[in-house]
């Protein structure tokens, strides 16, 4: 070989192994001598770096241990292995050796591993083994700590190099090299965390694909911590983002042989959705980490933007709060929760529906007065509900009997406690009138009356909560126009209310004051009822819609409307649904936003104002 240079150590090198940015790692012997001062017993082996064009060697730290000849290895996540007759990592930055367990060798009878490398295509180990009189080589599963012994070699085996299918740049240093850097980042786990996989593709300078080995390449980028590199062939090399992603657009750098690739390119990273709303005319959505996003019409300001323009793509809502829960179900009116059950309001505020003691609209996010903490939000035509983490209801704006506090055409533009004394899990409200839960499950409802939409066998409004009939416990209610459906613990779906558009979907087209059972069979995991139409999710993530259908708010690829539900388009999974006006939205197990149905303001979020009988994909913030 040709000789680089003096290491400036008067010591015997064990082992040697490159971590994947290029820098060479090598373990020395310091047996006899005084470590530095403070830096661990006066007998330890010892960690250092060596720069390869000069051949210095630089101190990282002890290992704490002395074993004699022993292995040096980097596996394919750039943990740092030390093996001899028992297994250690070594720390990178310090050099302490911390021990896994002793290595079990199995045939030829070997007791020491005196070097290791690892075959960077298959990603196998191979040792050089202390085997009695003769050395051998053997096969190393560092998981388990097993050498299987392959054959015996020279008497004394001192290194080991294994070339596998890595090889360098054949047209040159990395400096001659291209490259084109694509990344993906919106694949989403069940915690709703994203990961991003960052792929290069490396070519030579005459465009020809590079096959270096995954061992050969790292990645980086400012916006995350990036896994290993894998090796996929034919010169594509990936990543993943493991931790600290955040939205926007970072720069990723990717590193050959130790030298960095010619061009650099950038990533735009999304955050998934939590949740979507749909109002009359517009959609509000709630990201995984709590940021609101809203879009389509905005001429009383529901966008919460602090204009009064439409935008037919999501635009982030003013003050910079961090949302648990957003309701868009008002004709032009938006309210939320924050993580810390502070309730706000933006919009139209003709009726008092903000709750903040005026009945001035407002652009921006205005805190509902009164001081509750509250754990949901409900925002009907021209009023909104509240349930507090106590269990108690408040509701504000228009009133003619949908507040429920037993005063009829008295309004209030800050929350009033709905009457009863009884202890709510929920609210929802949409057009004139309001349904709760209980804690112990029983439905009630208060206000407009006239299609049956109360569920109390009668057209009567009613001022203070009235119990649903039926004896049907429930998980949850949902109301509509004027229809009203509720689902009970075991997934089974029942409708009340108006139904001549087929809204209840008993497979009739006619109206019932009382509770009829969804036709069909299916359980659900959850229900949405918009103005004419009602939606929910199966327990297996199918969506399915019934009712009214005029511009494709079923979202089954026609305008036909149906007395009876019907599959969604697309074969989605999804994982929430919700029903507007004209439109429906829904949430993927992915992450992603869709919706279908009627866009002439821009409510599907698509970047577009044609509407759609088929699920649309809403633009990612």
């Amino acid at each position: 070989g040709t000789e680089i240079g003096e290491t400036g150590i008067r010591r015997e090198i064990f082992d040697l192994s490159f971590h994947s940015d290029g820098t060479l790692y090598g373990q020395l012997s310091r047996v006899g001598l005084p470590p530095p001062i403070g830096s661990g017993p006066s007998i330890s082996d010892s960690l250092y770096t060596f720069d390869t064009s000069t051949g210095l060697a630089t101190l990282i730290g002890l290992t704490g241990i002395s074993t004699g000849e022993s292995g040096l290895t980097f596996n394919g996540t750039n943990t740092l292995f030390l093996a001899a007759s028992q297994l250690y990592t070594l720390s990178t930055s310090t050099g302490i050796a911390t021990l896994l367990g002793s290595i079990t060798f199995s045939g030829g009878g070997c007791s020491r591993v005196k070097a290791i490398d690892r075959d960077p295509a298959t990603g196998v180990f191979y040792a050089a083994l202390e085997c009695g009189a003769t050395d051998g080589l053997g096969t190393f599963d560092i998981n388990t700590r097993t050498v299987t012994f392959i054959g015996s070699s020279v008497a004394d085996l001192d290194g080991l190099v294994v070339p596998g299918t890595s090889t360098a740049p054949a047209s040159g240093p990395a400096s001659a090299l291209t490259s084109t850097i694509t990344a993906s980042a919106d694949s989403i786990n069940a915690d709703g965390v994203a990961t991003a996989a960052v792929t290069v593709q490396l070519f030579d300078a005459t465009s020809t694909a590079l096959t270096v080995g995954g061992d050969h390449v790292a990645l980086s980028t400012t916006l995350g911590t990036l896994s290993a590199v894998t090796d996929n062939g034919n010169g594509n090399y990936t990543a993943v983002l493991t931790a600290g992603i955040t939205l926007g657009t970072a720069t990723v750098t990717g590193i050959v042989n130790g030298s960095n690739i010619t061009d650099d390119a950038t990533v735009q990273f999304t955050v998934p959705w939590e949740s979507v709303s749909t109002g009359a005319t517009h959609t509000c959505g709630l990201t995984v980490g709590g940021t609101a996003y809203c879009w389509g019409w905005n001429a009383d300001g529901a966008l919460g933007n602090n204009s009064t323009t439409n935008s037919n793509t999501p635009v982030p809502v003013d003050g910079g709060f961090t949302f648990q829960f957003l309701n868009a179900g008002g004709f032009r009116t938006t309210c939320g929760v924050t993580t810390g059950g502070a309730a706000y309001c933006w919009g139209d505020n003709s009726s008092g529906q903000l709750g903040d003691g005026s009945n001035v609209e407002s652009y921006v996010p205005v805190p509902v007065s009164g001081g509750h903490t509250f754990q949901s939000l409900s925002v009907g035509t021209d009023h909104s509900c509240g349930v507090t983490t106590t269990g108690a209801a408040y509701c504000w704006g228009n009133g003619n009997g949908e507040l429920g506090n037993g005063f009829p055409s008295a309004s209030s533009n800050v929350p009033v406690a709905v009457g009863g004394g009884l202890s709510f899990q929920s609210v929802d409200a949409f057009w004139d009138y309001t349904c709760g839960v209980t804690t112990t499950g029983a439905a009630y409802c208060w206000g407009s009356n006239s299609s049956g939409q109360l569920g109390d066998s009668s057209n009567t409004r009613r001022y203070v909560p009235t119990a649903v009939k039926g004896g049907l416990s429930f998980q949850s209610v949902t109301t509509g126009g004027v229809h009203s459906c509720g689902l009970t613990p075991a997934g089974v779906a029942y409708c009340w209310g108006g139904g001549t558009n087929g809204e209840l979907g008993d497979g009739a087209s006619s109206s019932s004051s009382v509770p009829v059972k969804v036709t069909g069979g299916l359980s659900f995991r959850s229900l949405n009822a918009g103005a004419q139409h009602t939606c929910g999710v199966t327990t297996t993530g199918v969506a399915y819609c019934w009712g009214l259908n005029p511009v494709g708010q079923l979202g089954n690829g026609s305008i036909i409307s149906s007395n009876v539900p019907l599959l969604v388009a697309g074969g989605l999974t999804f994982q929430s649904l919700n029903a507007g006006e004209d439109h429906t939205c829904g949430v993927t197990t992915a992450g992603a936003a869709y919706c279908w149905g009627l866009n002439f303001s821009g409510q599907l979020g698509n970047g577009s104002i044609m509407s759609s009988n088929v699920p649309v994909r809403v633009v990612d913030p």
